[in-house]
């Protein structure tokens, strides 16, 4: 028997197959890239460190691998004597500069220290001789001093005096003041309409005297706000005299004086 042909089916089976193919190799392709860029990252990542070691396996290959030079190629021979005789010539001259840096050290301390005692000593001289100086012409220092003080007791006894004077002065003063407010007091007399109201005050009175104590003029020198004790404070200067002499301590042929007049109900 013949089988049949069937011609769409075969061309549909072949695009199958193509598409297959072309589809198995973009995957494979794509695994291969994949593995491509996870195997190629590693191997870029230490390109730095190759690179930054390079330079120290270049430098230790070119010194063990230098070819020596030859002799002939060398500097002449003097300058190799010039630089093996640098170190000693330095040595030499160190030593050098040493031994002169000692002896002028030893040139420093062997020299004479002879004028500095001299300076000192002398001073210590100078002043033993200021001290006793000092103490010889302190001496008679009492003798010249003690004179001068004798003058001085006669102004402190003149001052004494006066002291006591103007002491005496003061307390006769006083003593006559006293008797002649004393002597005021007894001859005082409360208004009676100012006692009926209980009105108080203390009027003051500026008065003028001769020195038998007699009165020559009167004045209200500050008043006390209750008319009544005012008058009664003028007539009693008038009334009063002659009032107490004035001691011979109290200079002036008229005496002047301003003193209180006390209005009190409990007094």
């Amino acid at each position: 028997m013949q089988t049949p042909s069937y011609p769409l089916y075969s061309q549909a089976t072949d695009n199958n197959l193509r598409t297959d193919s072309l589809g198995l190799v973009i995957v494979i392709g794509m695994h291969a890239l994949i593995i491509l860029i996870a195997l190629w990252t590693p191997l870029t990542l230490p390109v730095p460190d190759t690179q930054a070691a390079a330079p120290k396996v270049m430098e230790v290959s070119l010194l063990t691998a230098a070819p020596p030079q030859p002799v002939t190629e060398l500097s002449p021979g003097p300058q190799q004597v010039e630089a093996a005789a640098t170190p000693q010539t330095i040595e030499t001259i160190e030593q050098q500069e040493l031994l002169t840096h000692k002896d002028a050290q030893t040139t420093i301390s062997d020299a004479p220290k002879t004028p500095e005692p001299i300076k000192e000593k002398i001073p210590e001289t100078v002043e033993e001789e200021v001290i006793t100086e000092q103490q010889i012409s302190a001496q008679p220092a009492p003798d010249t001093t003690a004179p001068t003080a004798l003058p001085a007791a006669p102004a402190e006894t003149a001052t004494a005096a006066n002291m006591g004077a103007n002491q005496q002065q003061l307390r006769e003063v006083q003593n006559w003041q006293q008797q002649l407010q004393t002597h005021l007091e007894r001859r005082k007399r409360y208004p009676r309409q100012a006692q009926m109201r209980n009105q108080e005050g203390m009027p003051w009175v500026k008065f003028s005297m001769d020195r038998n104590g007699q009165v020559l003029s009167v004045m209200l020198a500050q008043s006390s706000g209750v008319d009544s004790l005012d008058k009664e404070a003028l007539a009693l200067v008038k009334r009063a005299a002659p009032l107490p002499a004035p001691p011979p301590e109290v200079e002036g042929e008229t005496i002047t004086l301003t003193v209180p007049i006390e209005f009190f109900i409990n007094q």
